[in-house]
């Protein structure tokens, strides 16, 4: 079985183990009624899909990073994640976090979290 991740066609270097969670998020409203009732109602359903990478290198760091900025302010793009599911997304946030493993070893811990639209 092959690793397909993929952000709008593009191929996304492998997650860290356990590195794609998945959170589903309801949509909704509430409103007090004029006897002080408090009403709720669910509007919609989506989900947050947070991505993980570790010790990874420069240059997927680099690929990883030229992906966000060309991608951040566009529509909603596809997400296909490794089990195959596939989301239509806006991307939320980008962190990144330098390792130092000696003289001239940096690596590098990602994390990208995206909004199912």
């Amino acid at each position: 079985m092959s690793y397909t991740l993929t952000w709008n066609g593009n191929s996304l270097p492998k997650a860290a183990i356990d590195g794609i969670d998945v959170q589903p998020v309801k949509f909704g409203s509430t409103q007090r009624t004029p006897d002080a009732t408090l009403r709720s109602s669910v509007l919609g359903k989506a989900a947050v899909i947070r991505i993980a990478w570790q010790n990874r290198s420069a240059s997927d760091r680099s690929t990883l990073k030229g992906y966000w900025e060309a991608l951040y302010n566009q529509d909603a793009t596809t997400l296909v994640l490794p089990n195959g599911d596939s989301y239509s997304v806006l991307p939320m946030t980008y962190q990144e976090r330098a390792k130092h493993f000696g003289a001239s070893a940096i690596r590098y811990d990602i994390t990208m979290t995206f909004e199912e639209q």
